[in-house]
């Protein structure tokens, strides 16, 4: 069975390896690549701007966790929930007493991404034996993460905040497997699966590694998991009924074709540390928590491309693994012999430089544009507050395909047209309810990114695009789009 389970588990033979240590310089050179690629989100964070489709969307939810309307709405809702409820209510709760959801949701977004940091570092850390390689492996991930997916940086979404409570999880079984330890774990695992239920890469993990590791603590592990998971179960099915799992489980349109066609442009910025990754495949399994690592490195690699086959899923079904990429390319630092003990052909420094490669590319086109962009983002904050304005004062319910906008102008929820598009598409809703409502001229303002006669995307049939321009007319056009109005609209006859 291996040492006691309850002793922590490091890495084997480090000791001989001091050398293979990267100098300071590269530990300040990740460091200041994280800076700059977080600079521009960091900007945005707490402006009057739409970020992403996702963050109006997230807000009108916390919002119904204090509102008459239903967390879940019934299946033919045309703004369905496939999300767990934890964040909603944390969100709401929150925003009760320091106002926007939208924005508390950012703030927990990035205090998030730096907990994820921080768990890496002490991971890496505790693999290694080495404090600078866990500082190369935090600044790696966060200087990873805002040159390859600086969208999710500081958006209003749940995503970050589930892989920091599961990631917790790991650094306690990583310090070893009492049984309090991975009730603890259990428990954090759970709790972040109440928050989004995809990441299952790391759960996973854990409990193939705990099998083949020692079969006692993989009894205790899998005893306190069944707690907790019966415990999630009751927190799902008790506050809101069998709707709760229907919804979360709502089936979406999938194919391989499309996660083989996005795939690859996701995955380009973590090319060199995955490539770098397998060769630390061989030593990594032989050591006992670097196992670990490498198992959840492969689950995330094969679950992330099995979640991207649903369409509309975007690249953070690849979060877990460019964590997994960041905590392996400390362990291949120091462990990795690629040349012969004298040489000096392939030092690891020249590993961690490949290992930056990506954000070292973009860093120029990201300092460059920081300026320009932010002036951007004041005028679009400028158009952002007309354009909410100009809904506001609208009388009636609107439809926005940013749904931020029709959030800040206090308008209630009425059409999320991704999600149902999906159920469109999947025949769980007639779109007819929906083209319908467009006949009669039931919204006052329909705002949406762009529209011409062939639209047909994720978000707007040809069907409904028709709709529109036979009902609607362009009453407005700014940076987020065109606002169309009824062409029968008394209170506006000029139009």
């Amino acid at each position: 069975m291996g040492s006691d389970a309850s002793e922590p588990t490091r890495l084997a033979g480090r000791a001989g390896s001091a050398a293979r240590v990267p100098p300071l310089a590269l530990l300040v050179l990740a460091a200041a690549l994280a800076l700059v690629h977080l600079a521009l989100p960091l900007a945005s964070l707490l402006r009057l701007v739409p970020l992403n489709y996702n963050e109006g969307w997230n807000a009108y939810h916390a919002e119904a966790v204090f509102s008459e309307r239903p967390l879940y709405p019934a299946a033919d809702a045309l703004f369905p929930n496939n999300y767990p409820p934890l964040s909603f209510v944390l969100i709401a709760w929150l925003a009760r007493g320091l106002g926007d959801p939208i924005r508390v949701g950012r703030l927990l977004s990035v205090a998030a991404l730096f907990v994820i940091a921080v768990e890496i570092g002490w991971l890496a850390r505790l693999a290694t034996g080495s404090t600078r390689l866990g500082g190369f492996a935090a600044f790696l991930f966060v200087a990873l993460m805002g040159a390859c997916f600086g969208d999710y940086v500081g958006m209003n979404d749940p995503q970050l905040m589930a892989h920091a409570l599961m990631l917790g999880g790991l650094v306690l079984v990583a310090g070893g497997q009492s049984w309090l330890r991975l009730a603890g774990a259990a428990l954090l695992i759970g709790v972040g699966g109440l928050v989004k239920h995809s990441p299952v890469a790391l759960p996973l993990a854990i409990t193939g590694w705990l099998f083949g590791r020692d079969r006692r603590a993989f009894g205790r592990w899998l005893a306190v998991s069944a707690g907790v998971v019966v415990a999630a179960l009751a927190a799902l099915l008790l506050p809101y009924g069998t709707i709760a799992f229907e919804s979360i489980l709502r089936p979406r349109p999938a194919s391989l074709r499309i996660a083989a066609g996005v795939s690859p442009g996701w995955l380009a910025g973590l090319s060199a540390p995955l490539a770098l990754a397998l060769l630390a495949a061989q030593p990594a399994w032989r050591d006992r928590l670097a196992r670990l690592l490498l198992l959840y490195g492969a689950l995330a690699l094969g679950v992330g491309f099995a979640l991207t086959t649903g369409e509309g899923v975007s690249y953070n079904a690849y979060f877990d693994l460019l964590i997994a990429l960041c905590l392996l390319g400390a362990f291949l630092l120091r462990t990795v012999q690629l040349a012969p003990a004298d040489a000096r052909l392939a030092p690891a420094w020249v590993l961690a430089l490949g290992m930056l490669i990506w954000p070292l590319l973009e860093a120029p086109h990201a300092l460059l544009g920081l300026g320009p962009r932010i002036l951007e983002l004041e005028a679009s904050e400028t158009a952002t507050l007309e354009d909410v304005g100009y809904l506001t004062s609208s009388a009636g319910p609107c439809l926005c395909e940013t749904l931020t906008l029709c959030f800040w102008a206090g308008k209630p929820a009425e059409v999320d047209l991704f999600n149902s598009r999906q159920d469109f598409r999947s025949g769980l809703v007639e779109e007819e309810k929906l083209l319908a409502r467009i006949a009669r001229g039931e919204f006052a303002v329909v705002q949406l990114t762009g529209i011409w006669k062939d639209r047909d995307d994720n978000q707007v049939s040809a069907q409904l695009a028709r709709e529109l321009l036979r009902h609607y007319v362009v009453d407005r056009v700014s940076t987020n789009g065109v606002f169309l109005r009824p062409r029968r609209d008394p209170s506006h006859p000029a139009s």
